[in-house]
């Protein structure tokens, strides 16, 4: 079977983290280190997006619309 695929990460801008763009055009994974009382707008994806909150909390807002 030999050794698992790792994803390098691609950095887009320094305040919207690193993005892991897998061989498939409907998935992607952001990693993204806000710090306390700052707030970030990230590009829009190519498809449905989840945002997972590791440490402390946070907000998301859909500035897209869709039609």
């Amino acid at each position: 079977m030999g050794a698992p695929h790792v994803l390098t990460p691609v950095a887009e801008a320094a305040d919207t983290g690193q993005v892991y763009r897998p061989p498939v055009p409907e998935f992607q994974l952001r990693r993204l280190c806000v710090p306390r009382g700052e707030r970030r707008t990230l590009p829009a994806t190519p498809s449905v997006g989840t945002l997972l909150v590791c440490r402390g909390h946070g907000t998301a807002v859909d500035a897209t619309q869709h039609r």
